[in-house]
């Protein structure tokens, strides 16, 4: 909406609108809180009045419960009426009696709102007064409620005023029980004329304005103005709601004051709104707690208050627009000639696009400051458009011989990729005759494992081999030794043969010589004889024994010669053996050897064509990489080619855009 409009008005419109809701606001503040504090002021006012009666007519009550608690605890009388137990006891001629009396009237005449003072004894329920002694055989005092009330209470305190039709006075009781030495006497007090509270009450107002009235602890009406006090003594607030006396709000109120000290209530009273300023009578001695309150008319309280704010709003008002008559002066004398400078770059901006024009500067102010840094502006402007202009020529001459050289880049980056894709094509069949050398070298590498394994275990069986033939060429060794024992044992044997050829040869002596000596004893050597025949057939068995181990040991040496003979062949074959089996051991340590020194070189083969075959991975990645690479660079020259053409074709039109401004 403002687009269109002046410097002025586009800074007059938002300031002034803004300006006013700031004021505004504030003043809404200002309002509210003066009608708030006034209406605070008023109250309290209005409250302070309420309060000092209320404090009045308490100070009126404490000052007669002095007269009380003084008069009933006078030794006198308490020594009197603590000797008093006889009803109806003649006493009208008693010195005591008469003082007793005297003193109960001394108390009426010094306080003129004292209508009676009186006692009832708890001994007889007799009742005394200032006239003295209640004659009446029938009346008990005992029976009577406000006893029975004053016994309940427990201590001094205000019964609930009466009515007197006789004279149309209202009185009020002050009764306490009495005790002397911890025993209880009786009940004592004063009847007190309320009237005086009464008049205070009427004539208490409000800045001329308003009708007080009072309440009983019980939310009952002592005075209420416009209802006589012998209709409202015994009437609650709550009743003034009847339509008939066009109130409305009092059973709220009656409710609010059994609850708290002071405060404000509104309600209706004769078809007029009003508000209730009400506050506490309150006293321990005597007990006491009315509420004295005033009825004053709604306009009354908030008259001042409207009276204030409606001044207030007022004046605020009339601050408001002069402020805001003063700001449009100031604004419109400052911003008209921003709107004279306006008018002439607008011309110079849509109409004309001549840089060589500049502003006319007439003042020294800020304003003319302004012009004059404008047309410094437009000089720098122009002179920046003057480069411009002879870049973007030379520029345009320029592009046109990078376009060229990138066609050619282009075409170059284009054969690049295809000798790449080649030696990427020739690196790939290289690598894989690579790895079909490594496959192979792997299937040598596999069986020169498998050989130096086998040559292992032959080398471990020919070393087993010839453990055992060293094993068995030391048992042959063992076994010849065995033989030069063998052959001593049987020469021994020889011996204990001939030994024993030699016994068999004197025992057949011996027998041939019992022979003959048995043959000379005749028939006394005949019991000698069968001796001898044993002797003989003992010497013949001997020699063929000894013909017969003759010739087992003929036979074993021979046996044993054969044995021994075949024990020495074996050994030299043994011997022979043992000689191949360490040639054949030789042989096979030199075999594995050879088979070490094969596998270790087929691993470094192996090792060395898998490296070669990972850096010809490692080509063929960086060939593809290349490729890749080239033609990326292939297709960012065409894309450069191709910005270079858009390039040349905006500087194109820049030059003729800037050939639009005059600058020269």
């Amino acid at each position: 909406m403002l687009r269109h409009f002046s410097i002025q008005r586009k800074l007059l419109f938002p300031i002034v609108f803004g300006l006013s809701i700031v004021l505004l606001c504030i003043g809404f503040l200002g309002v509210t809180f003066l009608h708030h504090l006034v209406q605070r002021h008023v109250e309290a006012e209005a409250m302070a009045l309420i309060r000092q009666n209320a404090t009045e007519i308490t100070d009126f009550f404490v000052e007669r419960s002095r007269v009380v608690q003084t008069f009933f605890h006078n030794p006198f009388f308490l020594d009197f009426f603590s000797r008093y137990a006889e009803r109806g006891k003649p006493i009208q001629n008693s010195s005591e009696y008469q003082k007793v009396v005297e003193y109960f009237r001394e108390i009426l005449k010094a306080d003129s709102t004292i209508e009676s003072i009186f006692f009832a004894t708890e001994a007889t329920g007799e009742y005394f007064d200032e006239e003295g002694r209640y004659e009446n055989p029938t009346y008990s005092a005992k029976t009577r409620a406000w006893w029975k009330n004053t016994l309940a209470q427990g201590r001094l305190y205000c019964a609930r005023p009466d009515f007197d039709y006789a004279d149309s006075t209202i009185s009020s009781s002050m009764e306490m029980p009495i005790f002397f030495n911890g025993r209880f006497l009786g009940i004592g007090g004063i009847d007190i004329l309320i009237t005086t509270i009464g008049e205070q009450i009427q004539n208490m107002q409000y800045k001329g304005h308003g009708q007080a009235f009072l309440v009983d602890d019980q939310g009952h009406l002592i005075f209420f103005p416009g209802i006589p006090v012998e209709k409202s003594i015994q009437m609650p607030i709550s009743a003034l709601d009847e339509k008939s006396r066009g109130g409305a709000g009092f059973k709220e109120l009656a409710s609010e004051m059994q609850n708290k000290q002071e405060g404000m209530k509104e309600v209706q009273w004769k078809g007029e709104t009003h508000e209730v300023l009400y506050s506490s009578i309150s006293s321990d001695i005597p007990f006491i707690h009315w509420k004295l309150g005033i009825l004053v008319p709604e306009h009354v309280i908030s008259g001042p208050v409207k009276k204030v704010t409606i001044l207030s709003i007022f004046t605020g008002l009339l601050a408001l627009l002069s402020m805001l008559v003063l700001m449009g002066f100031i604004i419109t004398r400052t911003v008209r000639p921003l709107d004279a400078l306006a008018n002439r770059l607008d011309t110079m901006a849509n109409r004309e696009a001549d840089l060589t024009e500049e502003l006319p500067v007439e003042t020294e102010d800020v304003i003319g400051r302004t012009a004059g840094n404008f047309n410094q502006l437009i000089g720098r402007i122009r002179g920046i458009l003057i480069r411009v202009v002879a870049y973007s020529r030379d520029l345009v001459e320029r592009v046109g011989h990078l376009h060229q050289q990138s066609e050619s880049i282009a075409e170059e980056a284009k054969g690049m990729a295809e000798q790449a894709k080649l030696v990427a094509g020739a690196s790939a069949q290289i690598m894989k005759s690579v790895e079909k050398i490594g496959q192979s070298m792997g299937e040598v590498d596999l069986i020169s494992k498998k050989l130096n394994e086998a040559s292992i275990q032959g080398e471990s069986l020919v070393g087993e081999q010839n453990q055992r033939m060293k094993a068995l060429s030391q048992q042959v060794e063992t076994m010849a030794k065995a033989k030069e024992h063998f052959k001593s044992i049987s020469e021994e044997v020889a011996h204990a043969v001939e030994i024993i050829e030699d016994v068999s040869e004197q025992i057949r002596l011996l027998a041939i010589n019992a022979s003959i000596e048995t043959v000379r004893a005749g028939k006394s050597g005949t019991a000698f004889s069968a001796v001898v025949e044993e002797i003989r057939r003992l010497s013949e068995h001997t020699a063929e024994v000894d013909q017969k181990i003759a010739k087992v040991i003929q036979r074993f040496q021979k046996e044993l010669d054969t044995f021994f003979g075949e024990i020495e062949s074996m050994r030299n074959r043994i011997l022979s053996e043992f000689e191949f089996s360490e040639a054949v051991h030789s042989v096979f340590e030199t075999a594995l050897e050879t088979v070490d020194t094969t596998v270790k070189v087929i691993g470094d083969i192996q090792t060395q064509t898998q490296e070669q075959a990972t850096a010809l991975e490692g080509i063929d990645k960086s060939l593809q990489d290349i490729s890749k690479a080239t033609q990326k660079i292939a297709n960012g020259v065409h894309a450069s080619f191709a910005e270079l053409t858009e390039i040349n074709k905006n500087m194109i039109e820049l030059h003729q855009a800037v050939g639009t401004f005059k600058v020269e």
